[in-house]
């Protein structure tokens, strides 16, 4: 089973191998999957991406890379999304230290002390963010719940 930073890392490896083969932009790659026109991949058609780039990704690993793709929580893959997550990733890549896994557990500490500080605000965000009611968050949940507890964080303090 591959881990979820390494999933993230082999779809972005392998569209990228692909966008340099074909010889295409992302945009006009994108809208081979983009079956209902409208601009950016709905949750059907980026799963249908997904499965021709890693074969074999289960359901949360789909769910997982929809969550970190969709930096405006809209649910619609778009573009300028991937390509945002893309940069951010090459950064962190290149930027692998021990000042990012501060950030990493700085970001932690703040979401822990703001859930612990308003139980009740924390409470009614994990309720509102699960909206299956199912007692815990999807990957694709957790950033509606993570961005009412801290407003202020940037996109890629939230991934």
């Amino acid at each position: 089973v591959r881990g979820t930073s390494t999933l993230l890392q082999d779809f972005l490896s392998v569209l990228d191998r692909e966008l340099r083969l074909s010889h295409m932009k992302l945009r006009d790659f994108l809208e081979r999957f983009d079956l209902d026109g409208v601009e950016g991949l709905n949750t059907t058609e980026f799963a249908d991406l997904v499965q021709r780039m890693l074969p074999g990704t289960n359901e949360a690993g789909v769910l997982y890379l929809q969550a970190m793709f969709d930096l405006d929580g809209d649910v619609t893959i778009t573009p300028q999304e991937i390509l945002d997550v893309f940069r951010q990733m090459r950064l962190v890549v290149q930027r692998v230290s021990s000042q990012e896994d501060a950030r990493v557990v700085a970001v932690l500490n703040r979401l822990s002390d703001a859930a612990h500080r308003d139980q009740r605000r924390a409470a009614r965000a994990f309720q509102e963010a699960d909206v299956e009611a199912r007692g815990y968050l999807r990957p694709t949940e957790l950033p509606r719940f993570v961005r009412v507890l801290l407003p202020q964080l940037q996109p890629a303090d939230v991934r």
